[in-house]
């Protein structure tokens, strides 16, 4: 009987390490994990922020170019007078739409209509971004308080670990110690 006791002891000392190897390494698992998890959120939130500052530099590009036609249409006539001589030699004038001003006022509709659709992007990216570093923070903010976590729970199994090995050792002592005695007194 005191052999299976110091038996049933092993079992149990062994099983609470089993469990909590297996439970620590899932911790671990889980924590890897979401660190991979933080480096994608990371990665995408860097990515949306250079698209980001793409984005700006094109709609500053975009608000130049609006400007520049402005002031080239506010200084071309809409009109030209064109001279051309008559079947009886006289000049005569004739006032046409200017095509120079028609190609700059093309121009410019097509700049702005790129220009509300960049600002509407912009302002899209710049939400998605401001999502992305939320979460990003939020992330990293688990990140911390798992990683926390799962030092302190390796750190109770160590403990729970050591004491079961402990106890282990002692009730191995003290069964071979019993056996010695009862063997000792049983052939006397």
């Amino acid at each position: 009987t005191v052999r299976r006791f110091k038996e049933e002891v092993n079992a149990f000392s062994s099983e609470i390490n089993n469990v909590s190897s297996t439970i620590s390494k899932q911790i671990n698992e889980g924590l890897e994990e979401a660190v991979q998890k933080v480096k994608t959120f990371e990665k995408l939130k860097n990515e949306c922020s250079e698209l980001y500052e793409e984005i700006k530099k094109r709609k500053s590009e975009l608000e130049q170019l609006v400007y520049s036609l402005e002031e080239q249409l506010s200084s071309t006539p809409k009109e030209i007078e064109i001279e051309k001589k008559n079947s009886d030699g006289s000049v005569s004038t004739e006032t046409k739409p200017n095509p120079e001003y028609a190609r700059i006022q093309k121009e410019l509709k097509e700049a702005k209509a790129k220009l509300s659709k960049i600002k509407d992007l912009s302002w899209k990216v710049y939400n998605k971004k401001s999502e992305l570093d939320r979460l990003t923070s939020q992330a990293y903010e688990y990140t911390s308080k798992i990683e926390s976590q799962s030092k302190k729970v390796n750190s109770s199994f160590n403990e729970l670990q050591s004491k079961a090995n402990i106890a282990e050792s002692s009730i191995s002592r003290t069964c071979d110690a019993v056996e010695k005695y009862i063997s000792v007194n049983l052939y006397k």
